[in-house]
């Protein structure tokens, strides 16, 4: 059959164990582009990445982004549509990182601008994060910085990457605290 519409994921679906999609994915796909198929990425990365990884593909379709917070027309910076922590959630889930003093990296959008601030980067998980954002240019990295304050932007992400028992217990509070995780 012909496909008129293709939606994807990048990790673990087009990209190889490198993160790389190899030149001839990239042929194939703009092949079908050019046939006429609507192709698109659904990807828990964001734009940075997407862009740097999907280089070679001829992509015009709105693009859905760090887990579907963010979508994306890729050709330019315009936001399409955005699904946000509430403020009074994204100050509970702050609580509980602090709580159990883990550092998340904090994707805000701050003045329209998409950033992301990182404190430390106490485990393997969060610096093998970082350094894929430094790997694929990602110019939202703030480092050393805490996100903005509730109120002054919008959290769209928290990452936190470590020990699954920490996660536990992160996802246990957020459970137990009835935290919307969107907007």
């Amino acid at each position: 059959g012909v496909y008129r519409h293709l939606l994807a994921d990048l990790d673990g679906t087009l990209l190889d164990s490198d993160a790389r999609l190899n030149l001839h994915a990239a042929k194939r796909l703009n092949d079908l582009i050019d046939r006429g198929v609507n192709f698109t990425v659904a990807t828990a990365r964001a734009l940075p990445s997407i862009a740097s990884i999907l280089s070679n593909v001829r992509l015009v379709l709105p693009i859905i982004e760090q887990n579907g917070v963010l979508i994306r027309d890729p050709r330019s910076p315009e936001i399409l549509g955005i699904q946000a922590f509430a403020p009074s959630d994204s100050a509970a889930l702050l609580d509980i990182f602090g709580e159990f003093d883990i550092d998340p990296a904090a994707s805000v959008l701050e003045h329209g601008q998409n950033r992301l601030f990182y404190n430390r980067l106490s485990t393997p998980g969060m610096q093998w994060y970082i350094d894929e954002k430094v790997r694929h240019g990602d110019d939202r990295l703030r480092p050393m910085s805490p996100p903005p304050p509730v109120g002054k932007c919008r959290h769209l992400t928290f990452t936190c990457l470590g020990e699954p028992s920490d996660v536990h217990r992160v996802q246990a509070e957020v459970n137990e605290r009835r935290i919307t995780m969107y907007t």
